[in-house]
């Protein structure tokens, strides 16, 4: 995890949006940009401060993934490359993608979450 915006291009934005079901049957969504061109690797993006759970925080921040997250992005229906302003997306298969998404995202999600909890015992009170 990086505090902050990694140097150079990132590329086009792509928006993942989670629905995490919480208490009471009431669902939260998490918001994480992924910008699968960016160069050398495909960075992540989340905002701190979303709310889950009712009462948790995302802790936010930049994740730079692995460079097989774009292959298995391609291998799904991303285009090899960026597609270019009023070309309509590039043929992108939303389905397909999502669901590829969804999965090399779980990963990230999860690493966010150990931040959580790492970060929150850290401000828990000592125990008298």
């Amino acid at each position: 995890m990086l505090s902050k915006r990694p140097d150079g291009e990132l590329g086009p934005r792509y928006t993942i949006v989670y629905t995490m079901p919480g208490p009471n049957n009431e669902a939260d969504e998490i918001r994480q940009d992924l910008y699968p061109y960016a160069t050398p690797s495909p960075v992540t993006y989340v905002a701190s401060g979303q709310q889950y759970f009712t009462t948790e925080r995302t802790v936010g921040g930049w994740y730079v993934a692995s460079r097989t997250l774009r292959n298995d992005l391609v291998a799904a229906g991303l285009p090899a490359n960026p597609p270019q302003p009023g070309d309509g997306g590039g043929g992108v298969r939303w389905g397909v993608i999502g669901a590829a998404l969804g999965s090399a995202a779980v990963c990230v999600l999860g690493i966010l979450c150990a931040l959580l909890v790492r970060s929150r015992r850290r401000s828990d009170p000592a125990p008298a």
